[in-house]
């Protein structure tokens, strides 16, 4: 009951450094049973979801390891198979706009995805992100900045590849240009 609200966003970090939504799964169920063992360890000195966040970057970072040494390779984050028919062609537009904003993220480096995923998807606070990656929240700050930067970038491109028009015009920040 303690961690059940912290599950969702929990896996969604775990998907962010993962390449599948199995592996996801894999490491949340690894980061609580962590958690389950450890919960004597915390001490209310961060939030529980920072704490959570912290044993799930952990157990990534194991489970990275893991794979490394074992040669493992994985499937592509999206599929190359044609999409499902679906009814709704809203729906569909929708997990098509989905599964391009997760392969974009996937091209971020890790310490521009990890503050990006933990403060726009799980809402943890710029001390909060700072507590966990152990930086200034200044440097949160800016990474954060440069991440969403280059991830409208990656979007833009993405777009102009497929020319679908999935995404909006995305404006370039305020002295720049676009591509």
């Amino acid at each position: 009951m303690l961690v059940r609200p912290h599950a969702e966003g929990l896996r969604r970090f775990a998907f962010s450094l993962s390449r599948t939504r199995q592996d996801a799964d894999d490491i949340t169920q690894e980061a609580l049973l962590r958690a389950f063992r450890a919960i004597a360890k915390f001490d209310g000195r961060c939030s529980l979801s920072t704490w959570l966040h912290v044993v799930a970057r952990n157990a990534c970072a194991d489970w990275q390891r893991s794979q490394m040494s074992r040669g493992a390779q994985h499937e592509p984050l999206v599929s190359s198979h044609p999409a499902d028919n679906e009814a709704n062609d809203e729906a569909a537009a929708n997990k098509q706009q989905a599964a391009r904003l997760w392969s974009a993220l996937q091209q971020l480096d890790e310490r521009s995805r990890v503050p990006l995923v933990l403060f726009e998807l799980d809402g943890l606070s710029y001390d909060e992100i700072a507590t966990q990656e152990g930086v200034p929240v200044g440097t949160i700050r800016s990474r954060l900045s440069r991440a969403r930067q280059h991830l409208r970038g990656l979007l833009v491109k993405q777009e102009k590849r497929a020319g679908s028009g999935v995404y909006p015009r995305i404006r370039p920040a305020a002295g720049q240009t676009e591509d």
